[in-house]
């Protein structure tokens, strides 16, 4: 009977945790998209100030590298 009861505790965490990261994901989501816009419009700031457009390009690559990333670690 002890191993059942702690089979169920343990069902019940497990729930807990997928409901929590179905709680976490669609913010997690937001939270990248809303820094991916900031690191954009600071670039362009940026980039409107020294002129150097050359710069652009490696960096966006790199920032859309680490938003693809985090997106295929947040979706299953």
């Amino acid at each position: 009977a002890r191993f059942l009861e702690s089979r169920y505790e343990r069902s019940d965490e497990d729930h807990m945790m997928r409901e929590k990261a179905h709680l976490f994901r669609p913010v997690a989501v937001f939270v990248i998209m809303l820094t991916s816009q900031l690191l954009v419009r600071s670039k362009t700031r940026v980039l409107a100030v020294t002129g150097a457009t050359h710069q652009l390009s490696p960096s966006l690559f790199l920032g859309l590298a680490l938003i693809t990333t985090a997106f295929g670690l947040l979706l299953p």
